[in-house]
Formats: C-alpha cells, sequence, structure tokens
C-alpha cells in the first residue's frame, strides 16, 4: 500500500501533504501463527478422503502418502518421476528435486512403497 501513495504523490502533487500523513501511520504488525505440524489424527482423515475404487483416488492416495512419508514439497513432486523411485539393501529411496536444482533422497516405509509399487502396476495395466 506504501507503494501506491509514494507514486500517487508524485503523480498528484497536489496530494503530497495528504500522502506524506497515509505513509507516516505505522504499520500494524499483526501476529501471524505458525503450523508447527498436523496431528495424526488429520494425516489419517486426509489420507481417507482419495476414493480407492476410482484410479484418479488411487493416485491422490499415492501421492499424497508419498508426499507425507518423504516430506517433500508440492514443487518437489511437480518434478517426480517414477525413474526417482529405486530400492537399495536398505529399502526404498526417493529422489526429490528441490529448490536451487538440489537433490535429496529420502528412504520411504515399506508400506508406502506398496503403495507407490500397486499405484504404479495399476497405471502400466491401464495404459496396455
Amino acid at each position: 500500500m506504501n507503494g501506491l501513495f509514494k507514486y500517487l504523490q508524485y503523480l498528484h502533487p497536489g496530494y503530497v501533504f495528504l500522502c506524506q500523513q497515509i505513509l507516516s501511520i505505522p504499520s500494524k504488525a499483526g501476529e501471524q501463527k505458525t503450523i508447527r505440524n498436523v496431528s495424526a489424527e488429520a494425516v489419517q482423515a486426509i489420507l481417507k478422503q482419495p476414493n480407492l475404487n476410482f484410479r484418479g483416488g488411487r493416485r491422490d492416495f499415492a501421492l499424497l502418502s508419498l508426499m507425507y512419508e518423504s516430506g517433500a514439497r508440492v514443487s518437489e513432486m511437480v518434478c517426480f518421476n517414477i525413474g526417482d523411485i529405486y530400492r537399495d539393501r536398505e529399502g526404498t529411496i526417493v529422489r526429490l528435486f528441490g529448490k536451487g536444482q538440489k537433490t535429496r533422497e529420502v528412504p520411504i516405509a515399506d508400506d508406502v512403497a506398496v503403495v507407490l509399487k500397486n499405484y504404479i502396476a495399476d497405471e502400466k495395466k491401464t495404459r496396455m
């Protein structure tokens, strides 16, 4: 809002005094509430939303499960490919590409790995 009145005082010099009065009003610094974490009950409620009887619901469930398990951001999921899932001695790993072209590898739990494996197999069947 300050930018507008700074601009107006140059555009309309007759309103300089009024604009200066408005610009001198201190801005109210409102308290911003930060959500630190989501309760287990809330996560369970979110994961129950997709309808697993439909292809889109199974996709949504797989993506939500992966996002929760890996802590992935939406921007990381946009860049995510099937090839970014692999297994090593320790279990299933997902490779995520984040801000600043940084890559991180995150191990995921076996139950989420099974969800992803089933979803990928289901997609392969429907595309054939």
